[in-house]
């Protein structure tokens, strides 16, 4: 006797079905990466919406910098490499903005620099 068959799949993202013993391990240094960015992240969000000094471009840029920044960082939790090189370009436009709009100075790369610099030493490890 034959089975029935399901009338319809279950949607199933790719990734469900891969064998976690195949997924790479997340390294402290990422964890700890992702973690601060998924804090800070919103808090910068409020942040720059309460500050008066801030023109509406500047709230609308720093909006959209900060989802695409928590977007790939949910990406790097899961291990993707290029999700790093997001990362990279997503600095580098950064740099340019500031720079574009007259704010930039040497300490913008204090934070973007040695994260940067992590992600790549880490992206061997990532799919």
């Amino acid at each position: 006797m034959e089975e029935p068959q399901p009338i319809a799949q279950p949607l199933m993202a790719p990734d469900q079905g891969e064998d976690l013993a195949s997924a790479p391990r997340r390294p402290f240094l990422i964890t700890l990466f992702c973690v601060l960015t998924f804090i800070g992240g919103p808090i910068s969000i409020i942040d720059d919406w309460r500050d008066p000094d801030f023109l509406t471009w500047q709230r609308i840029y720093l909006t959209l910098h900060t989802g695409t920044e928590l977007f790939l960082c949910f990406q790097v939790w899961k291990m993707r490499r290029w999700a790093v090189f997001g990362f990279l370009v997503l600095v580098a436009i950064f740099q340019l903005v500031l720079l574009a709009a007259g704010f930039w100075q040497p300490l913008a790369l204090i934070i973007p620099a040695p994260a940067l610099l992590v992600l790549l030493l880490y992206s061997r490890r990532m799919r």
